[in-house]
């Protein structure tokens, strides 16, 4: 099995609300050669698959020590039907930068998204969400 390269990203920030599950929409792709992610989608990869790559965020205007959480949500068709554990991205002083692994696999129908939700009480801006990822199909 050959693996298949994805890369995508946003083509400009946007703000993200305080309290809810936002899903991180791709707006920019340098690369897909599973076909999996479609113009301005949350997908990044649909199954039969396994993948692994990393997802690097950056964040304005988060408080020092707030905290935004980011997690791998699966789903079948608009369906949410499986989160993966969450990882936190805490504040720092001046612009805020975080580097996840992505590693998961997939069954059958369904496909992948990145899902964020700002804790802070403040809304703040996702600067950059910068996607890489290796993708091998099963059968």
């Amino acid at each position: 099995m050959t693996p298949a390269y994805v890369n995508l990203g946003l083509s400009h920030g946007y703000q993200l609300a305080s309290g809810e599950w936002t899903e991180v929409e791709f707006t920019q792709e340098w690369n897909d050669e599973t076909g999996d992610h479609a113009v301005n989608s949350a997908v990044f990869a649909a199954g039969a698959a396994r993948f692994t790559g990393t997802l690097s965020l950056r964040f304005e205007h988060l408080p020092e020590g707030d905290v935004v959480q980011v997690r791998q949500s699966e789903y079948e068709g608009a369906r949410l039907k499986l989160d993966h554990p969450i990882h936190e991205v805490i504040g720092t002083a001046g612009g805020t930068f975080r580097t996840l692994a992505l590693t998961n696999r997939l069954g059958s129908g369904r496909a992948m998204r990145v899902r964020l939700l700002n804790q802070s009480a403040e809304q703040i801006e996702v600067a950059s969400a910068v996607l890489k990822a290796l993708v091998w199909k099963e059968s």
